[in-house]
């Protein structure tokens, strides 16, 4: 719905602060530890956040709140890929939330998929309610190669999740932004606005700080430092 209504790179630089959802969120879920660095770091990412929204009358679209929520839900759902990750499988996450996707967005699309409920809505939500229509020709072959792309993604991110600490696995889901950027200019003329690009800096460079710190603390306790002193 965010990616409907909003500029792609604006909608991909709020979406991305799913990486500083986790690293916060981990903390009470997962019981990790996030030292004060880092909580700097995510505090400094969502400032970048509130840039990119302006929440002030003339610069605030409500499009955007569905972007953060979809970083949101997407940061529980990796959540619960890692608190489970000892006993499920990357593959069988995926079919369920995939399985759970199918029935979720076919029984909403018996509900609404006619477009019963369009009236004289606009943006996201008329992007939702307007009547469903069978794709056809480049359609069709555009949804179809979005299936095994988007499935292979997930078996390996979630790979990644269910293997490895979230602060240090979600920084690099930032190397897809300056992507969205440039597809967001080739394919629809979008560049982003100052305020966008200065958000985008914060978000990433906060990001990038978490994965640094995880890089320190880890060569800390290769070395074993700080030193373990025997008990007198």
């Amino acid at each position: 719905m965010g990616l409907s209504t909003l500029p792609l790179a604006e909608a991909a630089t709020l979406f991305y602060s799913s990486p500083l959802m986790i690293t916060a969120l981990s903390v009470p879920f997962l019981r990790e530890t996030v030292g004060a660095r880092r909580w700097l770091a995510v505090f400094a990412g969502f400032a970048g956040v509130i840039v990119v929204m302006r929440p002030t009358a003339g610069g605030f679209d409500p499009a955007m709140l569905y972007s953060v929520g979809a970083a949101l839900t997407y940061a529980l759902s990796m959540l619960i890929n890692r608190a489970s990750g000892q006993q499920v499988t990357s593959i069988s996450f995926a079919i369920h939330s995939t399985v759970i996707t199918f029935v979720a967005t076919s029984v909403a699309a018996l509900v609404v998929g006619d477009g019963r409920f369009l009236g004289d809505n606009e943006g996201a939500i008329a992007f939702l309610l307007r009547p469903g229509l069978m794709p056809l020709g480049w359609d069709l072959v555009l949804l179809a190669v979005i299936g095994p792309i988007s499935a292979i993604g997930f078996i390996l991110i979630s790979e990644a999740y269910r293997v490895a600490p979230v602060s240090l696995v979600s920084p690099f889901e930032y190397s897809s932004l300056p992507v969205a950027v440039l597809f967001g200019f080739v394919f629809f003329g979008d560049l982003p606005q100052l305020n966008t690009w200065a958000g985008l800096a914060l978000i990433v460079g906060a990001g990038l700080y978490i994965l640094h710190r995880e890089r320190v603390n880890n060569r800390m306790v290769n070395r074993g430092w700080p030193p373990i002193r025997p008990k007198l």
